[in-house]
């Protein structure tokens, strides 16, 4: 507790949730398979749709969750149609990661979309 309080942890993950959260939403501008980002902090879910549509995509979250996996990357799916993807780390992870994790998910996007 005491590391959290002197840590600032608060206004850290504020302010770097707000860039994972624009970071998410560029990626939904340029991929028409992310239909919706939302979340605060370092709890983001990136919904997974059919291509252009609001329609859940199931099928590309299981395959996107497993290439992700794969990459060193471990992400869950959930929602009820089980096409979310939630995006959560610890609140004391390092912001290399943190960029490492977002330009996994993005090539792995990127690959599947191909």
């Amino acid at each position: 507790l005491e590391y959290l309080m002197k840590g600032n942890l608060l206004d850290r993950v504020t302010k770097y949730g707000r860039n994972i959260l624009s970071r998410f939403q560029d990626m939904m501008n340029e991929y028409g398979v992310i239909g919706d980002v939302r979340g605060k902090g370092f709890m983001i879910g990136v919904e997974l749709v059919k291509n252009g549509t609001t329609l859940p995509n199931q099928e590309i979250a299981q395959k996107l969750r497993d290439v992700l996996f794969q990459n060193g990357l471990l992400m869950h799916t959930c929602g009820h149609y089980g096409n979310v993807m939630r995006f959560m780390a610890p609140l004391t992870i390092e912001d290399d990661l943190i960029d490492n994790g977002l330009e996994i998910f993005e090539s792995s996007i990127r690959e599947m979309i191909k």
